[in-house]
């Protein structure tokens, strides 16, 4: 359970930064997932980061027991996917993710969602 503080204290800033990011800079974000679908080699580095972060999580946290924790495995794990997904067919992840970015209603509804992950991640992290 230290782990999965420790990953929670990590975690929980990170999503909530990058909510208030999507939130506030709606059209840069449109903006920056546009030049990163344009280049192969953006993707390929996301794709090898987004990897590389679900198995390092993964090999100091994979729990499917009920309690919160279960949310840093299921993180970790659509990390993981969704960095073999761009590593081994990033064309269908850059479609994908165009369907995302371009409405700002889908920008705004995942900006909230991630605030709220990483509000809840952040308050199990440091609540004590």
């Amino acid at each position: 359970m230290e782990n999965a503080v420790i990953l929670a204290k990590i975690l929980g800033p990170m999503l909530l930064i990058i909510g208030v990011g999507l939130l506030a800079n709606r059209r840069a974000y449109q903006e920056l997932a546009a030049e990163f679908a344009a280049s192969p080699s953006f993707l390929y580095l996301g794709g090898f980061l987004a990897l590389a972060g679900g198995l390092i999580i993964l090999q100091f946290y994979s729990a499917w027991s009920a309690g919160w924790p279960v949310v840093i495995t299921i993180l970790a794990w659509l990390m993981l996917i969704k960095g073999a997904v761009l590593l081994i067919a990033p064309a269908a992840m850059v479609r994908l993710g165009q369907a995302w970015t371009n409405s700002a209603a889908v920008i705004t509804v995942q900006g909230v969602v991630v605030i709220l992950v990483g509000l809840w991640l952040s308050w199990r992290g440091y609540s004590g």
